[in-house]
């Protein structure tokens, strides 16, 4: 083999090594770091000027973190609070990030409450649901399906579906309240249920019912002084 043969077949060689390594640059993901930190700064300036959601939604789309659940919640949250909130992106932005990132307790949460603002109240228990999965010792999700259940009494025509899905609320708030019989918030769930619901001919019982649990949270929280200004107030 001639020399010049030699130094041909080197150079397409070295050619074709070069070529190889852009092109596996060029596929490589974006590191999204650098956007996320600068849209995160935009959205602190956000506080002040509204306008800045608009250009840290264009950073973050463009970061190349799609699969990251931080940024789908990022999104959801600048979506959510632009000058014209977009509430339906949103929503679909946190199950993007509670898809990506299914035992994130906070994600579900931010979720779960979007549910509950859009009245999707299917889907909100099936999260808390999931989310009591995902908390079997804390008594927040027992809360939240309380909270679910008797909005969806409000929304029931009929007198037995409501009575039932508010027997369902109570059910919760009492479970609530047998998990940390110490935390007042459990008391005031069920208060809030017994004197807020709309089925006239139980309002009597149902006062009854609020204030002997405010006596009950006064016997057994520490938040005695909280517990009793609901007693007087019922």
């Amino acid at each position: 083999m001639n020399r010049r043969l030699v130094v041909l077949v080197l150079v397409v060689a070295v050619s074709a090594i070069i070529g190889g390594g852009l092109f596996m640059l060029m596929r490589r993901p974006k590191d999204p770091t650098a956007d996320i930190a600068r849209a995160q700064e935009l959205m602190a300036q956000a506080a002040t000027d509204p306008a800045k959601y608009s250009e840290a939604i264009m950073v973050l789309k463009g970061s190349g973190g799609q699969n990251r659940g931080d940024v789908w919640m990022m999104l959801g949250e600048c979506y959510r609070k632009l000058p014209q909130p977009d509430y339906r992106t949103a929503l679909e932005c946190y199950r993007n990030a509670v898809e990506r990132s299914p035992e994130n307790v906070e994600y579900r949460k931010e979720y779960l409450n979007m549910l509950i603002g859009g009245r999707m109240l299917s889907d909100a228990l099936a999260q808390a649901q999931r989310l009591q999965a995902l908390q079997p010792e804390s008594a927040e999700p027992y809360r939240l399906m309380a909270q679910i259940e008797f909005l969806g009494s409000e929304m029931e025509s009929g007198i037995v579906e409501k009575r039932r899905r508010m027997e369902s609320a109570l059910a919760s708030a009492d479970k609530a309240i047998a998990m940390a019989p110490g935390e007042m918030a459990n008391y005031e769930t069920k208060i809030v249920l017994l004197v807020s619901g709309s089925d006239a001919e139980r309002m009597d019982e149902n006062l009854g019912l609020a204030g002997a649990t405010a006596r009950a949270a006064a016997a057994a929280c520490e938040d005695k002084a909280g517990a009793m200004l609901k007693v007087a107030a019922i």
